[in-house]
């Protein structure tokens, strides 16, 4: 898979952890875990000067993954959340 079908499958993933939240539903743990996966092989595709960033961003996610584990969907709706405000700050400084 190269980076911009990454980039798709990675936006895909977190659009459906937003939309399993917003409907009150715990994302998949198998879409959880291929985030990680795929956002791991990400980071090592392309030349980040974040890698901080990138790095609480992958720990949020596994966050995520323990959470939906626990079945606390209150706890997955903050992570969503700051998972959320993670990105865009990512997003925003990397332009």
């Amino acid at each position: 898979m190269n980076t911009k079908q990454t980039k798709f499958k990675l936006q895909d993933l977190y659009d459906q952890f937003v939309e399993d939240v917003h409907n009150g539903e715990l994302p998949k743990e198998t879409d959880i875990r291929t985030f990680i996966r795929l956002f791991e092989h990400f980071v090592t595709q392309v030349d980040f000067e974040m890698t901080a960033e990138c790095e609480d961003f992958i720990h949020m996610s596994k966050q995520l993954l323990h959470a939906v584990k626990r079945k606390s969907l209150s706890e997955a709706i903050q992570l969503v959340d700051s998972l959320n405000d993670a990105k865009s700050y990512c997003h925003d400084n990397l332009r």
